[in-house]
């Protein structure tokens, strides 16, 4: 099974949980999720593949796609699409996905990590919404030109920068077992 059809499988039983809290029964209204992100969303057709596990489990959801490759949480917050959606819809969900290089090249709260989180966050918030965002995986052999020049080490990194961040905000993490994708 492929790294994204796992992170569709884990949302889908993230989100299951939550909902099963709030909604002893199915809501009257399909639950309105919006996936944000990069092509880390939309290969492997991520959130159509949640939506069928979904449909599969008769919990009724709307599933709207924001992704764009080689976009960062940043350029979607500031993209004038990403607004009008906000500004278009009530969402009860927002999941976001941020490119992997964005947590070590950031330099902390004024960097495009940070920021890009907080102005989406801030969105979903005004409505209600919830904001999950995947803790991003490291690539297989590191990040040299950064000082870390093996999975292990830039892994490391993005998971601490990604759960100081998501703590600051009241954000929750879809996936934390991110360490066991490579050997």
């Amino acid at each position: 099974m492929n790294c994204f059809l796992s992170y569709a499988i884990l949302l889908f039983i993230f989100l299951l949980r939550r909902c099963s809290s709030p909604f002893p029964s199915q809501p009257d209204e399909p639950l309105q999720i919006l996936f944000i992100g990069n092509r880390y969303t939309f290969v492997d057709k991520m959130p159509e593949v949640f939506a069928e596990l979904a449909d599969l489990g008769d919990y009724r959801v709307n599933v709207t796609t924001l992704a764009k490759s080689g976009y960062s949480l940043s350029d979607h917050a500031q993209d004038p699409e990403t607004l009008l959606v906000f500004d278009g819809q009530k969402w009860d969900y927002i999941i976001l996905q941020e490119k992997s290089d964005i947590q070590i090249i950031d330099r902390g709260i004024d960097g495009q990590f940070y920021q890009g989180v907080q102005q989406i966050n801030d969105l979903a918030a005004a409505q209600g919404a919830n904001t999950t965002m995947f803790r991003p995986w490291a690539y297989q052999n590191g990040f040299p030109a950064a000082g870390m020049a093996d999975y292990q080490a830039l892994q490391s990194k993005v998971a601490k920068k990604t759960e100081n961040l998501l703590q600051e905000i009241a954000a929750e993490i879809v996936l934390d077992d991110s360490e066991n994708w490579y050997p």
